[in-house]
Order: C-alpha cells, then sequence, then structure tokens
C-alpha cells in the first residue's frame, strides 16, 4: 500500500511530534540526576546502589558489609594516595 503526499506528511509531523516529547522526558530524566544515592534489592539479592555511576553498584550483602566494615583504611588509603586518584566529576 502507498502512502498519498498528504500521509507521508501527516505522519513525519506525527514522528516529529513523538521525537519532540522524547526528547523532552529524557531532559526531565536527566534533570533529576542529582547525584543522590539510590538503593534497592536487585533480582539476584544484591544491594544495588545507583547515583554512583550509570550501571549501578551491585554487592552481595556479606561484600558490602566488609566495605563498610573498611572504611577508615579505606579512607587513610585515599589520603595516602590522593595524587595518584584522579577526581571524576
Amino acid at each position: 500500500m502507498t502512502m498519498t503526499k498528504q500521509e507521508e506528511r501527516e505522519l513525519i509531523e506525527s514522528m516529529q511530534v513523538e521525537i519532540e516529547i522524547l526528547k523532552a522526558k529524557n531532559a526531565a530524566l536527566s534533570s533529576k540526576r542529582t547525584g543522590k544515592l539510590t538503593l534497592r534489592v536487585s533480582p539476584k539479592g544484591c544491594v544495588s546502589i545507583y547515583g554512583i555511576n550509570s550501571m549501578g553498584l551491585h554487592l552481595y550483602k556479606e561484600q558490602l558489609l566488609k566495605v563498610l566494615d573498611a572504611e577508615k583504611e579505606l579512607r587513610q588509603f585515599i589520603v595516602d594516595h590522593d595524587a595518584a586518584l584522579p577526581s571524576k566529576a
């Protein structure tokens, strides 16, 4: 089935409207990224931490507790190696 010129124009106009709607939704989602961390339980039972990178950080409970227990050592490591550790905004 072929389209008339009028149908083609209407389809193009409809697609342009949809593109603008999607652009607006994308901008709204991008503006919600406040740097705040959010936590969830993943389908595999991990603690999922979002707001650090685009993919999230996923650790099992025992792994996360081990990291939390090493907080002082981790902070000191960062201080000791500050010059070698670039900051990423």
